[in-house]
């Protein structure tokens, strides 16, 4: 029975420690605003797809980021962008 306790929480942990990391390449304050900005390679750097939002055809577009640098115009997912985004520039 201790065991199973203990193999409980290590799993809420595990969770709640994956669920924290969030999605890589995601800026700490993601914004609509900035031109599309592919970031840069390095050493470190973990490329993936990601998302930007083009404000001039009020659309997400998807863009290779390369993993370090850029700008806060960058989105793990198309439809958080648009969430995000949209609902932005229709009040403007």
């Amino acid at each position: 029975m201790q065991v199973l306790h203990i193999l409980s929480l290590l799993l809420v942990a595990l969770v709640a420690y994956t669920s924290a990391q969030g999605c890589p390449g995601s800026p700490r304050n993601p914004s609509c605003v900035g031109p599309r900005n592919e970031g840069r390679r390095g050493w470190r750097c973990q490329a993936r797809m990601m998302w930007w939002y083009n404000a001039s055809i009020r659309q997400c577009q998807i863009m290779p980021y390369w993993g370090c640098w850029g700008n806060n115009n960058r989105w793990c997912t198309r439809a958080i962008c648009e969430q995000r985004c949209r609902r932005q520039t229709m009040f403007k």
